[in-house]
């Protein structure tokens, strides 16, 4: 008998209100004056009546980082708007030149007791193709991205979290403590990111800085291959790999 899908009902406890829908200008290399907020908002509302797609959209306010006055949010009423300003950028490139647009925020969720058929294909070696857009369909939210989280074991169940493309969505999830996975259900909360330690990129040892550093630089690549053999020296440490390759030379590969 197929399993049913569990639906709970959502408590009445208030939700957080949503921010307006926005995009996010890095003004310190553009070619503006950052120190003034309305000729900023002037200048992005020309550009955008510049446009066919865009010439009425209307820009309803502007914010700026608290510690960086060069980071601006540019706000609006409906996300239809954003995303319309995201896909006709070419004016802005032109009127901000030398700006970056920050890229859509993404809201995780953890996702606990998630059952593996819903989301590994059948040789549980890889994520299924389509698991975002199943389980957004059984949640009636929008999930644009999924990891899971578990170490590899014969498990039937484990973690993983989930992006949605609106904290909406995500507030809702962790307000109804459980979601839909394959018709069973799976309990939310609230996804903590540990940072992983980082390398010094000149010793190859942990939590230390390289502008700190006063050891002897290592390289990364003829480090693992001797696994510490100690070698007599730097030209037969070299030799067969023309390093030395500090540690971020290995994220570039």
């Amino acid at each position: 008998m197929p399993a049913m899908p569990v639906h709970t009902a959502i408590t009445n406890r208030p939700l957080p209100l949503s921010p307006p829908p926005a995009i996010e200008l890095d003004l310190s290399d553009a070619n503006v004056d950052a120190t003034k907020p309305g000729d900023i908002r002037a200048r992005f509302q020309r550009a955008l009546e510049s446009q066919e797609a865009t010439k009425n959209i209307k820009c309803c306010g502007l914010t700026r980082n608290a510690n960086d006055a060069a980071k601006v949010r540019l706000l609006f009423r409906f996300k239809d708007d954003e995303e319309t300003v995201r896909s006709h950028s070419g004016r802005l490139d032109t009127a901000f030149r030398g700006a970056r647009m920050r890229s859509r925020q993404w809201y995780p969720v953890k996702v606990d007791s998630a059952n593996k058929k819903a989301v590994f294909n059948e040789e549980r070696t890889a994520l299924r193709a389509d698991a975002c857009k199943v389980m957004s369909e059984e949640n009636g939210v929008e999930i644009v991205h999924e990891r899971w989280l578990s170490k590899p074991s014969d498990r039937l169940y484990g973690s993983a979290v989930i992006y949605l493309a609106k904290k909406s969505d995500a507030d809702a999830l962790l307000a109804g403590r459980v979601m839909d996975t394959g018709g069973e259900a799976a309990y939310t909360d609230v996804f903590e990111h540990r940072p992983r330690p980082r390398r010094c990129f000149r010793c190859q040892s942990y939590d230390r800085q390289k502008f700190r550093c006063g050891d002897e630089e290592r390289c990364v690549r003829r480090r693992r291959r001797t696994r510490g053999r100690q070698l007599r020296s730097s030209v037969e440490k070299y030799a067969t790999c023309s390093g030395p390759h500090s540690a971020d030379f290995e994220r570039d590969d």
